[in-house]
């Protein structure tokens, strides 16, 4: 799915939607990707109890820079040198000083239906919290839960996708 590009005008509605975890698609808006003018890249983080955030490339462990606050808790930097996708962390100062080093959940994109989940039993099988690992490297990875959840009643529309 293509990332939206986020406008002055659209932070209200986003902030407001991602607060009360209503937004239909955050990885849409999160995470790294193209910059708004189609190049370099761009990386979104939602942390309304952070103070600032400092992304931290995962590979070298230097700082690549301040996230600027645009709205009520949504961060943004750009790199528009950067073409190649990168994984990094998230060094993020919380309102009280502690500072939190973590992995942006967001920049390991999208979960999407494999073939094994068309099988209906195989999906009853794996619903609800999955521990999961996603490689970083063969030395390297990162543990997280992935929730399925299977809602056929939930009404589809085209333009949550």
């Amino acid at each position: 799915m293509p990332k939206k590009k986020l406008m002055d005008a659209d932070l209200p509605p986003v902030t407001q939607s991602l607060s009360q975890v209503m937004h239909a698609s955050p990885f849409s808006i999160l995470g790294i990707h193209p910059g708004q003018s189609g190049s370099g890249l761009t990386i979104r983080a939602w942390h309304p109890d952070a103070e600032c955030i400092e992304v931290v490339q995962e590979s070298t462990g230097k700082s690549l820079g301040r996230m600027n606050r645009l709205a009520n808790g949504l961060f943004e930097l750009s790199f528009p040198q950067r073409k190649k996708v990168f994984y990094y962390l998230l060094n993020i100062t919380l309102k009280d000083g502690t500072e939190e080093l973590r992995f942006d959940p967001y920049q390991f994109g999208e979960y999407t239906l494999c073939q094994q989940d068309i099988d209906p039993l195989h999906l009853y099988r794996h619903l609800g919290a999955l521990k999961v690992e996603h490689a970083i490297t063969r030395q390297r990875s990162v543990s997280g839960v992935l929730f399925k959840v299977y809602a056929p009643s939930c009404p589809f529309r085209q333009r949550d996708r």
